[in-house]
């Protein structure tokens, strides 16, 4: 038996505890179709300029940094389809995320990380993936 196996066995109340990970999309009959009204905009991205804004879907290339700028403060989720790093910065510093999880079930939504930020302009950054390019959003949690 493998290690986990025997984990599980031995404490069953640390199996049970596991958070499981959604579906795939893939599997399911109509990916994206019940998403929240916060996450809407994810099925019709725009194509992203240098600056994007909480609530817009935009799809861009995942070399390139993007300016988000935050009118309130709050708790924000920045989500995205492919599996990726996502860093966040304010005037060269990174800052660190509060929570990480994945998209809704049966969602193209690959992962969601939550930063808490103060209104002003920070930066996006992705790396470590393979995808030629990436939707993301933003939105206020």
């Amino acid at each position: 038996m493998k290690m986990p196996v025997l984990l599980a066995l031995a404490f069953p109340s640390l199996a049970a505890a596991q958070p499981a990970s959604p579906p795939p999309a893939a599997a399911c009959a109509a990916p994206d179709a019940a998403l929240p009204a916060d996450l809407a905009t994810w099925r019709t991205p725009a194509d992203a300029g240098a600056t994007v804004a909480p609530g817009q879907a935009v799809t861009l290339a995942p070399t390139a940094p993007l300016t988000l700028v935050v009118a309130e403060a709050g708790t924000y989720g920045v989500a995205i389809d492919q599996d990726a790093w996502i860093d966040l910065s304010q005037n060269g510093a990174a800052l660190p995320p509060i929570a990480r999880g994945h998209g809704p079930a049966c969602s193209t939504i690959r992962k969601i990380v939550q930063f808490a930020l103060q209104p002003g302009r920070y930066t996006i950054t992705l790396s470590r993936t393979q995808a030629p390019t990436i939707r993301l959003l933003v939105v206020r949690r």
